[in-house]
């Protein structure tokens, strides 16, 4: 079974996803976006299209002229109820694919904040094992709108579209999936500026240390999502 992953930069990798897909005999085709990397017409030979996250804004076309491209493959994938998931900017992808809108949250997240899944949430494949409350790393400025006849599965008061679910197979989390320990720390390292706008001086070190904290329980968290969804790509 093979996946199309869309990497926007070097920074964003597919880090957990990765290590996750390939333990579970997965081959991957990974695109990387700033290397000028090709993104395919259509997802013939796939069985899943995820899209990962990336500093940019998801209409950023000037700057980033590859976005288009990327959101006429995640209308395709919609169209046909192809197994898709959005992470950050790819579940931004998903509300825009659909036609609803992306905009600044009233509330920056960036580190460690609590989620609680719908009724809705609770019955979804996608969260079969998860608990009701558990936290999330989040690294966002923008939230997007939910889209007419999506399902809102996770919310949060600062953020409330966490997680939705549009038809069947596809998905988009606000909070990263991806994200291993060393990713985390990295971001908080190269862009401590952006820690400490939210949380002040005392950000950077205090975020580093959640993380150690924090990582082993939201490991498994993360990896139940993530073999849920492959779980729902493979019966596809």
């Amino acid at each position: 079974m093979k996946a199309l992953v869309i990497q926007q930069t070097h920074n964003d990798p597919p880090g957990r996803l990765a290590e996750i897909l390939t333990r579970r005999g997965w081959e991957l085709d990974v695109r990387l976006m700033e290397n000028n990397d090709t993104v395919p017409e259509v997802l013939d030979g796939y069985r899943c299209l995820i899209v990962l996250g990336g500093p940019m804004n998801v209409d950023d076309f000037q700057g980033h002229p590859y976005l288009r491209l990327e959101r006429n493959l995640v209308k395709k994938a919609l169209l046909v109820d192809f197994p898709f998931l959005g992470i950050c900017l790819g579940a931004q992808m998903l509300a825009r694919a659909a036609g609803y809108s992306v905009f600044r949250n009233r509330g920056v997240e960036k580190g460690w904040y609590p989620v609680e899944a719908t009724r809705e949430g609770q019955a979804d494949p996608i969260l079969r094992g998860i608990p009701t409350r558990f936290e999330v790393f989040h690294w966002h400025d923008d939230m997007y709108e939910l889209p007419l006849g999506a399902s809102l599965l996770v919310t949060a008061e600062t953020c409330s579209t966490q997680v939705v679910g549009l038809g069947k197979k596809a998905y988009g989390f606000q909070f990263h999936l991806e994200a291993t320990e060393e990713i985390i720390v990295h971001w908080v390292n190269q862009y401590p500026e952006e820690i400490i706008a939210v949380h002040g001086a005392s950000g950077p070190p205090e975020v580093i240390r959640q993380t150690a904290e924090k990582m082993a329980g939201y490991h498994e968290i993360c990896t139940a999502i993530i073999e849920n969804f492959l779980k729902i790509a493979a019966q596809s």
